[in-house]
């Protein structure tokens, strides 16, 4: 609802995405919880747009595969705004000929993804600005301490403060009405419990 809102708006310019992931620790392990390349933790994945607003994320145990996410978060993104975007790009992280394949013909949009040293084709588009997910990310961690060290077992109650967090990211950047408040954060909790 409040991604809807800021897209009829003009407040997000999802032609261009950028894609990345954050590591969290656990402190008492968890449903989340696995060891992976920085230790035992978790993995957000977001999504954000030309110009690192928030649009999109997806936790997953810190080994998990990155690429892999993927297309959850752009259906997410296409769910919301009704906006398809053109181009993804990332770290090499995302350097998987079966992820450009998908891009390509699932959601028709083209993939800058730098290559690894030991890929066979060099060739390829190379991410331009992908300091804005950086960016993003530091920004969560400065404003929301609690999303950067992971103090529950429950996968429940860690997305709910991802969805708190993603409401009042949104609220603090747009100029919105008492009334539009809180039917978005209704809307988020309704959708959160699986009401709607």
């Amino acid at each position: 609802a409040i991604l809807g809102a800021a897209s009829l708006q003009k407040k997000i310019n999802a032609f261009c995405v950028t894609i990345d992931g954050s590591y969290a620790r656990t402190r008492y392990g968890g449903e989340l919880s696995a060891y992976g390349f920085k230790g035992k933790g978790t993995l957000l994945h977001a999504l954000c747009d030309k110009s690192g607003r928030w649009l999109s994320w997806h936790l997953t145990p810190a080994n998990a595969v990155e690429w892999r996410q993927t297309q959850w978060l752009i259906k997410d993104v296409i769910r919301a705004t009704g906006k398809k975007p053109k181009i993804i790009q990332g770290d090499k992280g995302y350097d998987c000929e079966q992820l450009r394949l998908q891009m390509s013909y699932k959601f028709d949009m083209g993939t800058a993804f730098p290559k690894r040293k030991n890929s066979l084709d060099q060739s390829g588009g190379k991410p331009e600005k992908r300091f804005v997910i950086e960016r993003l990310f530091a920004q969560l961690q400065n404003s929301f301490r609690r999303l950067a060290d992971c103090w529950e077992k429950l996968f429940v109650t860690r997305n709910a403060f991802y969805h708190a967090a993603f409401v009042r990211y949104w609220l603090k950047r747009g100029k919105w009405d008492r009334f539009n408040c809180a039917i978005f954060i209704i809307h988020d909790k309704c959708s959160f419990s699986g009401f709607t």
